[in-house]
């Protein structure tokens, strides 16, 4: 049986308070990441509407569908992810074979990449932090998994879709 991850860490030694820490931290973190689906869906909506909504309009419309979303709970979840999560994947693979099939995909291997250097530190902490937050979140990610082999897939196909994406952007 798989325990959420706010209990694993009380039983790992951070204690009550220690877990209710790391708790704030999820929830905040999880804050953020509403805003960033929530700006992502409204620029959708934003581009959908070809100029018939501002982009504030756009985002309480998308807040408004992301928030029902989740009042209606795992019912609409599942039915919202039989339909998003094969789209999403051959979004991914679309991106893939436009990305490896153009005419610069020498350079795509061989270039240099855009934006300004990134030091070894703030690399090493973009590492890390990516490792402890999956450690601390694969809990609870798994645990509506019904055996061994969906934990494997769910992970190795997060792990395989992360790096594409990561290594896109």
């Amino acid at each position: 049986m798989h325990q959420p991850a706010g209990l694993l860490a009380c039983w790992c030694g951070f204690g009550r308070i220690g877990s209710g820490i790391i708790g704030i931290f999820i929830a905040l973190s999880l804050i953020g990441w509403f805003g960033v689906q929530n700006s992502v869906l409204a620029d959708g909506l934003l581009h959908a509407s070809q100029g018939m909504l501002n982009y504030p309009a756009a985002a309480v419309v998308s807040g408004l569908i992301i928030t029902l979303l989740v009042l209606y709970g795992f019912s609409a979840l599942s039915w919202t992810a039989k339909i998003s999560v094969p789209l999403f994947f051959l979004v991914v693979l679309y991106i893939l074979y436009d990305i490896v099939s153009g005419p610069d995909v020498i350079n795509f291997w061989d270039g240099q990449p855009n934006g300004p250097a990134m030091s070894l530190s703030q690399g090493a902490t973009m590492v890390a932090g990516g490792c402890i937050v999956g450690a601390l979140i694969s809990p609870d990610i798994s645990r509506y998994c019904k055996n061994k082999n969906h934990i494997l897939f769910m992970i190795t196909s997060s792990i395989v879709v992360g790096e594409i994406i990561g290594f896109v952007e």
